[in-house]
């Protein structure tokens, strides 16, 4: 039931000699031909050297996995199966699975390490207790239960959990602060995320941003006695899918401050519970869509105070209205009421004074803005010239492809002058973006298409640069099924010099997606999601959606639009995180997405009409700089929080009316036109001027409701101190 469910909700400065080879006919085998230049390339990016310069140890030697990592310190490991006796990995040790995901054994990461990194893996890690385990990396795990109990964990980051559960109790001892989660992908399991602190070693700071809860058993999240907890960009989808347990989606007791923003999805099936059930001291709503659809109004326990902006499912209760404040602002309607009291005046007395405290809140440590490293330029730019007259190697490519499954491509460049085709689980890596290159020797065919015919195809990509052709990828379906792309990992590319650098091409669907260092430069547009022109609805071949796909650390560079993803049918929870839009003309055009967002994006030097424009969208700690656009958004509907605007540009300017709700940010410029929405803690036209704490917007005037100066900043991503 669960897998025909998935199938519609899912709906992830050495010199190197240059080698050029020809496919003997006679010979499975392609035979070398010998080099005609040398091939200097570019270094790779910063987490490819430390996957290049790591001992590799074959798996036919999987047993010294642990003498590997005591010995060598960096180990990665061959596309293959290293399962065996468990492994310890303690501080600065680092682990590397092969781009496809690499089965290894159980890990227990010793209390006290500090600097590890575990990457591209499928195992089950437990956290040892006892010493703080802390400034470590756990990236690219799929199948993964992630498990601790009394352990202590602290500033660490979890990038691109893959059906992993997470399962962490310090009630005992230890503590969970400022730990990152980006990308959370849990399907099934139940409940799918649990974490329990004590009162003598306060947990706190720890902020998942994006999360797919997909289908559990019961229901999906169990927090207990944190300071704070942060979710932004949560998607929630038919929770107790088994009817095993009559609590809400999200259950949580004696929190102190819990913040949920971004909320999407909704429950489809029978046994139906609310969407949360939350006892805090503060409980901030900032965007809320999910829906138990029948299961019953959310709750909120005593003793919390409460402020809601924007929530269109059915809502929230009291369970003692007089016991904490409730503000609740443009619920399903564009009324505020304070209390249960519609507002009509502005607020006064002890309101104001815990409104206030409440919206400006404690200043914390914002997420450090992302490091856009050197994008590297393998062949220079005499590489339309050096592309003359070289032999054609797509043969030799071909051949590893369909003997290999992955082709595994060694230093150097390879001219194609036909398409490379890729199917299900088959793909092609190299040797890093400045040190592997596959170049057209022509403009006129995609460099590699990906095709399939399933409901579940996976394509691998990793560490080269696809230069020329007309595209660097096209996926596209065969026949008439409905051929739905899924986790696949995307990693690190550098499309450049193409129509098109990733082409989804009137198929089905692409769904729960990692594009992890993707970088598009000199493209006309960079990642295209080309619709049937003929889709008017329901489920059809053409359709193209794209869902809960997450775009991070990615550059689209000198583009004329970096992203086009016009959608028919609604594209949901898809994500820009710390990524780079610089010299576009359109940085993004969107249509019919729903609870998409950029996070801590930098957005420069853009000339179009507009930078973002055409969906619902939600942005935070973003930054805006020298960029000329006539207007930064042509949009309809935005959320916006902790972010800065720096050029002098209106920030809307549209005939249409917009809906827009500002927290926490600074704009150097003008608002331009709002009809409805809110303004909260937010600065207008220079640091200089003073702004209300708390305006609200109705048919384009404005009201004043908290008179009090805003001094904004980011509250959501966050380090706690």
């Amino acid at each position: 039931m669960k897998i025909a469910y998935l199938f519609f909700m899912l709906v992830s400065s050495t010199m190197y000699c240059q080698n050029y080879y020809a496919l003997d006919s006679k010979k499975e085998e392609a035979a070398p031909i010998a080099a005609t230049e040398e091939f200097v390339g570019a270094p790779n990016f910063e987490e490819e050297v430390l996957y290049f310069n790591s001992y590799l140890l074959p798996v036919s030697r999987a047993s010294e996995l642990q003498e590997a990592l005591n010995t060598h310190v960096s180990v990665r490991l061959e596309n293959g199966d290293y399962s065996g006796n468990p492994i310890i990995m303690t501080s600065g040790q680092r682990l590397f699975g092969h781009p496809t995901i690499t089965k290894v054994p159980n890990i227990t990461v010793q209390a006290g390490s500090s600097n590890v990194r575990v990457q591209n893996v499928d195992s089950y890690i437990l956290f040892n207790s006892g010493g703080v385990i802390s400034n470590s990396t756990f990236k690219n795990i799929r199948f993964t239960p992630l498990e601790c109990t009394n352990c202590s964990l602290e500033d660490n980051t979890f990038i691109n959990l893959d059906r992993c559960k997470l399962n962490w109790d310090s009630r005992g001892s230890g503590y969970f602060r400022n730990n990152k989660f980006i990308r959370h992908w849990i399907h099934a399991e139940w409940p799918q995320i649990v974490v329990r602190g004590n009162s003598t070693t306060p947990s706190y700071g720890n902020v998942t941003l994006w999360v797919n809860l997909l289908a559990p058993g019961g229901h999906s999240v169990e927090l207990e006695n944190l300071e704070s907890q942060t979710f932004v960009g949560l998607d929630a989808e038919s929770w107790n899918w088994d009817n095993d347990s009559n609590k809400a989606m999200l259950y949580m007791r004696n929190m102190g401050q819990v913040k949920l923003a971004g909320l999407t999805g909704g429950n489809q099936i029978e046994y139906k519970t609310p969407v949360f059930d939350i006892e805090a001291q503060q409980l901030d709503i900032f965007g809320k869509l999910t829906s138990s659809n029948g299961g019953g109004t959310s709750g909120v326990r005593s003793g919390t105070d409460v402020v809601s902006v924007y929530d269109s499912s059915e809502g929230y209760a009291m369970e003692n209205a007089s016991s904490g404040f409730n503000l609740n602002a443009y619920a399903d309607n564009e009324t505020i009421s304070l209390n249960q009291t519609v507002l009509s005046n502005p607020i006064t007395g002890n309101d104001k004074t815990e409104l206030t405290d409440f919206i400006l809140g404690d200043e914390s440590t914002p997420w450090a803005n992302a490091v856009y490293e050197e994008i590297p330029d393998a062949l220079g730019e005499n590489w339309l010239e050096n592309r003359m007259n070289k032999p054609d190697q797509s043969d030799y490519i071909q051949n590893l492809i369909d003997t290999k499954g992955i082709a595994e491509l060694d230093e150097g460049v390879y001219y194609v002058g036909k398409t490379l085709t890729i199917k299900d689980e088959e793909g092609i890596v190299g040797k890093g973006t400045g040190k592997t290159a596959i170049v057209g020797l022509s403009d006129d065919f995609p460099l590699v298409t990906g095709e399939g015919n399933s409901t579940g195809v996976n394509f691998i990509l990793s560490n080269m640069t696809l230069q020329g052709g007309s595209k660097g990828l096209r996926i596209h379906h065969l026949g008439n099924n409905l051929m739905q792309v899924t986790s696949c990992v995307f990693k690190f590319l550098v499309f450049r010099n193409q129509e098109i650098g990733i082409h989804l091409d009137q198929f089905y669907g692409f769904d729960n997606n990692f594009l992890d260092h993707l970088n598009f430069v000199d493209c006309e547009t960079g990642f295209f999601q080309e619709v049937d022109p003929n889709y008017s609805g329901g489920e059809t071949p053409t359709m193209m959606y794209v869902d809960k796909t997450v775009f991070y650390k990615n550059q689209f560079v000198n583009c004329g639009t970096a992203v086009s993803m016009r959608a028919e049918r609604t594209d949901n929870l898809i994500a820009w995180i710390d990524s780079h839009f610089d010299r576009n003309t359109i940085a993004a055009d969107l249509k019919y997405h729903k609870g998409s967002f950029f996070a801590n994006c930098d957005f420069s030097s853009h000339k179009g009409e507009y930078i973002i424009g055409g969906s619902p969208i939600s942005l935070y700690s973003c930054t805006f700089r020298n960029n000329s656009s006539k207007t930064i958004f042509d949009i309809r509907e935005i959320f916006i929080e902790g972010s800065s605007f720096f050029d002098g540009l209106d920030l809307f300017t549209t005939d249409a009316s917009i809906r827009a709700f500002i927290r926490n940010s600074k704009i150097s410029g003008n608002l331009g036109r709002i009809d409805t929405g809110m303004l909260m803690n937010s600065s207008i036209g220079g640091s200089n001027n003073a702004q209300p704490l708390l305006i609200n917007f109705s048919n384009g005037e404005p009201t004043i409701l908290i008179d009090n100066q805003a001094n904004p900043f980011p509250q959501l991503l966050v380090k706690h101190n």
